[in-house]
């Protein structure tokens, strides 16, 4: 009874978030699916113009794709470049079934079979690792995505904006062997049709679209290509690592949103709460996410206080979080053989999406600091802990002592320390060379640490000392303070001393932003997004820390902008112009996807409509029937419907709705509606006309 109590009541809920979203709520949203934006960026420029963009203005992008991909990954400081090998900067996919809108460049040629789906399967490249190995370039982790169809001669690319705080969405134009590529802004509405969280969108595991799923994987082997060099045979790590980065990707908005409005506006206390968000942020990654310190009163009263108060002012509700994950689908299951391009409606991107969480403010807090620790890479750590060394940081130095029982085996010595406190052991191999590890540390102020690896051991058999490192990277306490000596004095055969120093160099950092929160001519902790390229710039400029300047072109000499719109249109027909007004934001476009009925290479709009009228009608005759018995979804979409009709959900009842009907039923042949609609959606007559189509192997 209890668990039917607690479906009913988590259907209900569902429901009417479903229909909050549905009627345009979106006050306490990161971002308005309803609400696209400019097509071209508001300030900035994409992370893929900083990238591929050169010093004349211009672009260079290189075929085929695994060329262009390399370009890519040497200007993101890719740390395999060192070695050459770049595609292991990229984790990457190939859907041959998938919800791309691409998808229909496959049955979109002349002559083209089911097989071609394998043939020329849509791939889908991401960085979601911190693989910069060099300083002074853009931050590309979880931030740089790309979906290319060989057949269409496109790249779809969306990468983020710092600047602007938002992901750029671009396609690159004629993109063969043969063509002459462009770059341009895509039309931002059509996109937000399906990416309503104005950013990546992934399927949820297992992610069977994807050749992780051994049917598809079987399928494309059968074809004898090897495509654009991702490797067919794989598990289902490499769309979970995808699926993560797109996950993390889509906390982006949010937390832009909490950095510019969470603290307020520009005077000093708001400056003084961004910063001090900054320094927890820092001693979050360079602790290596074991925390940071949100108990001292200088937290309290710079962000705790005015970020709960401003939290709860401008978010009562907490602040609604859109979903990136569409549910999973196997094509080869889910549809027949005979409709391979076919997307049921229940998986369709321009469904409606109910919210992935709402944030409260205690987690909005935490989420914002882990959000811009996640900013600061393993590059930047090194150097920060390069700049807080003692030759350039003069600071007090704490020691803690121990008494230690003694446990030898072998090579091996193994410590234990006022009962359990600290834990480790020490060994020499055979060839003389010391190693070790401290197990377990916890220090009076703070909580255990993890297992923390000794390096550069030095000593004789009763006097040892060595440095602390985890994962690569010098020990840290959650306060940013080093841990910079172990030892292990006067090792007789039961007992020890052990001493740990700790060096409080983190108020070198702390001063130094707090100069920069004070400074009116810097902006790094302005109410503007968050830059970590400037504010690190910053950082190094008052830490007196030269750095090298990033890989890439200036906004003066970057790509010229180009959005990939065409001029507003109607028709002298009335019920033509109905199109116009519904359907010409995605389908009058120079495109073949989605098609483009309304701007048909030569021919009229009248002729593109009455070519796909049976589409057209299918798909305005799925309003006509309840949700959850739609085999398509139907048209307009429910989110770009919002900005064209005050009551979406009334719009099938409107003598323009009629109209629309009656113009696509006139322009069918032997029409009938019942007949029409029992037919599969994909045996339909296409939209546009097949093109002719010259593949390259990449």
């Amino acid at each position: 009874m209890r668990r039917a109590f607690a479906l009913t009541l988590a259907w209900c809920i569902a429901a009417a978030v479903t229909m909050a979203q549905a009627a345009g709520n979106y006050a306490d949203w990161a971002v308005n699916p309803a609400e696209p934006g400019a097509n071209l960026p508001p300030s900035g420029r994409s992370l893929f113009d900083q990238l591929v963009g050169n010093e004349h203005g211009g672009y260079d992008l290189p075929f085929p794709l695994t060329s262009l991909l390399d370009r890519l990954a040497r200007r993101a400081g890719c740390v395999h470049a060192l070695r050459g090998v770049y595609q292991d900067c990229y984790r990457s996919v190939l859907v041959p079934l998938g919800r791309s809108l691409q998808r229909s460049a496959v049955r979109d040629v002349a002559g083209a079979s089911s097989a071609d789906f394998f043939k020329y399967p849509r791939a889908v490249f991401a960085i979601v690792d911190d693989y910069a190995g060099v300083s002074g370039v853009p931050l590309a982790r979880d931030r740089l995505y790309l979906g290319y169809h060989e057949r269409a001669e496109v790249v779809e690319v969306i990468s983020y904006n710092e600047a602007a705080a938002r992901f750029e969405f671009q396609i690159v134009k004629d993109y063969g062997a043969n063509g002459s590529p462009r770059v341009l802004y895509a039309n931002r509405a059509v996109c937000i049709a399906c990416h309503q969280n104005h950013a990546p969108i992934f399927s949820r595991q297992v992610w069977d679209e994807t050749n992780a799923n051994p049917a598809i994987a079987k399928a494309l082997l059968a074809t004898g290509r090897q495509s654009y060099g991702v490797r067919i045979e794989r598990g289902v790590d490499i769309p979970r690592a995808i699926d993560n980065g797109i996950s993390r990707a889509n906390l982006l908005a949010a937390q832009q949103v909490m950095w510019q409005h969470g603290c307020g506006g520009n005077d000093l206390s708001a400056r003084r709460c961004r910063a001090s968000a900054f320094i927890a942020a820092l001693q979050y990654a360079l602790s290596g996410e074991l925390g940071y310190d949100a108990a001292s009163e200088e937290w309290e009263e710079t962000f705790a206080k005015p970020f709960s108060a401003r939290f709860s002012q401008r978010w009562p509700h907490g602040l609604t979080l859109p979903e990136a994950g569409l549910p999973n689908r196997d094509p080869l299951q889910t549809e027949y053989s005979a409709q391979l391009g076919h997307v049921a409606a229940k998986f369709d991107a321009l469904q409606p999406r109910a919210p992935s969480n709402v944030w409260q403010r205690i987690d909005a807090s935490r989420q914002l600091i882990s959000g811009i620790a996640a900013t600061i890479t393993r590059v930047d750590i090194a150097a920060l802990n390069r700049a807080l060394s003692p030759q350039r940081v003069n600071s007090s130095v704490r020691a803690y002592t121990q008494r230690c029982s003694i446990a030898r085996q072998a090579h091996r010595t193994a410590f234990t320390c006022e009962g359990g406190r600290w834990r480790g052991s020490v060994q020499r191999d055979a060839g003389g060379t010391l190693s070790g590890v401290v197990d377990h540390v916890a220090l009076p102020e703070g909580a255990p640490f993890p297992a923390l690896k000794l390096t550069a051991l030095r000593g004789a058999a009763r006097n040892l000392s060595g440095a602390l490192e985890r994962d690569g990277i010098p020990a840290r306490t959650v306060d940013g303070h080093l841990l910079a000596r172990f030892a292990l004095r006067d090792i007789g055969p039961k007992t020890a001393s052990a001493t740990l120093e700790v060096v409080e160099d983190f108020a070198a950092l702390r001063a130094a932003v707090a100069r920069i929160a004070a400074d009116r001519s810097e902006d790094a902790f302005a109410d503007l997004p968050y830059r970590s390229a400037e504010v690190m710039r910053a950082l190094w400029r008052t830490l007196g820390v030269p750095r090298r300047e990033a890989c890439c072109p200036a906004t003066s000499t970057a790509p010229t902008e180009r959005a990939d719109t065409m001029s507003a249109a109607t028709a002298a027909d009335s019920e033509l112009a109905l199109f116009f007004r519904y359907c010409a934001t995605c389908h009058h476009s120079n495109e073949r996807t989605p098609p483009n009925f309304l701007h048909p290479d030569g021919a009229a709009p009248a002729q593109g409509v009455q070519h796909c009228a049976q589409r057209i009608y299918y798909r305005l005759a799925m309003w006509q029937q309840a949700p959850q018995t739609r085999e398509k979804t139907p048209m307009p979409p429910h989110i770009a419907l919002q900005s064209l009709h005050p009551r979406p959900d009334a719009w099938p009842r409107t003598g323009e709705f009629a109209a629309m009907q009656r113009y696509a039923a006139r322009a069918i042949k032997d029409f009938d509606a019942r007949t029409l609609l029992a037919q599969p959606y994909e045996t339909l007559r296409s939209c546009l006309p097949p093109r002719k189509f010259q593949g390259a192997q990449q």
